[in-house]
């Protein structure tokens, strides 16, 4: 019996959890995979490392200002990228895209005075010497569980240059 109907489906999205371990290690991605043309890939990844906002972070101290001990320091990430899907064969897919990666160092100090900080006399300051702004180039390969019915599962396994990290994630496919 012959069909007289065929569908194939034109797109499969799949929205989820992609990290850069072990730099930027929380993070969500949305791709549009299309089995005859180019798709489309977007990510955000961090630590959640800043402390800009906290009450104890001041942005008008420099490191060494002050004779303050460092206690400790925090390094915080965030990287955004582009970019495109392309199926290599079955429901493999090849993902090349381009970004930013922000970078920036904290300094943890603590005020032997008591004038600055929290209730511990601890307080936080921006290296700005340390911080960065670089492009990023991202690769990855993402397979795709279960297309034919109306949701599945993708997984990825890929890179990150800068900064370098591996790339994991799952994903939510419909």
């Amino acid at each position: 019996m012959t069909a007289v109907f065929s569908y194939e489906v034109e797109w499969n999205h799949s929205i989820g959890y992609l990290g850069n371990i072990p730099t930027a290690f929380v993070g969500f991605n949305i791709t549009g995979y299309r089995a005859k043309s180019v798709g489309y890939h977007l990510d955000l990844k961090t630590n959640l490392g800043g402390r800009s906002g906290r009450d104890n972070y001041y942005d008008n101290i420099h490191p060494g200002q002050f004779d303050d001990p460092l206690k400790s320091t925090s390094d915080s990430y965030l990287i955004i990228d582009a970019g495109i899907t392309k199926k290599l064969f079955g429901d493999l897919y090849l993902i090349a895209g381009f970004g930013i990666a922000l970078f920036d160092k904290y300094l943890k100090y603590r005020d032997p005075m008591g004038i600055l900080g929290n209730s511990s006399n601890e307080y936080w300051i921006s290296d700005d010497d340390e911080a960065y702004i670089k492009p990023n180039i991202t690769g990855a390969l993402t397979y795709l569980f279960n297309t034919k019915s109306s949701y599945g599962i993708s997984l990825t396994i890929g890179g990150d240059l800068e900064p370098p990290g591996v790339i994991v994630g799952i994903g939510m496919t419909f």
